[in-house]
């Protein structure tokens, strides 16, 4: 027995069979997007990391240029921390003499800047940056907890403590 299906008939089944396919596919992401440990509103590791600075603003410029300078090790950890800083601290711009010839115009290498930012990491007090930072920390994890070695801040003598927030950050003004 042999089944005729017209034309019309043939496009209707296989745009059913699209949709149903479709749906299957988005209810799948949904009930795996349900499943994911979602961390409290403002508790996320990006969230966590911007407070970090949150006791810098009053004592930076509104805006301007701030020289940064991080204890990360690579390229990648470098500019991920060097980005959330950033972020966090916008509209005032973070000069990284690393990043100068791909990121800054030749005024802003040349200008004259009066505040250092010292961002140093340590996971043994903001155990989030491990999730943050995995590179930078490769053989910290939840189970094996190894503090990781003390950073010393990258400062001369041209620079005088202004604040230090106690976490890692720390502004330094340049004498004049």
């Amino acid at each position: 027995m042999r089944m005729n299906f017209s034309y019309a008939a043939r496009v209707k089944l296989g745009i059913t069979c699209l949709v149903v396919a479709l749906i299957a596919a988005n209810v799948r992401q949904l009930v795996n997007a349900i499943k994911l440990p979602l961390p409290p509103f403002g508790a996320d590791e990006i969230s966590l990391y911007e407070k970090r600075f949150e006791g810098l603003r009053p004592s930076l410029p509104p805006r301007g240029v701030v020289t940064y300078v991080d204890d990360c090790g690579g390229e990648k950890e470098v500019f991920k921390a060097y980005m959330v800083s950033q972020y966090a601290l916008s509209p005032v711009v973070l000069f990284y003499a690393p990043f100068s010839a791909r990121f800054y115009s030749s005024e802003m290498i040349h200008q004259k800047r009066e505040f250092v930012i010292q961002n140093s990491h340590d996971p043994g007090r903001e155990p989030y940056l491990v999730r943050l930072l995995p590179n930078q920390f490769p053989s910290i994890n939840v189970r094996n907890p190894i503090q990781a070695p003390n950073q010393k801040p990258v400062i001369d003598e041209h620079l005088v403590l202004v604040k230090d927030l106690g976490n890692g950050v720390q502004l330094y003004r340049t004498r004049n």
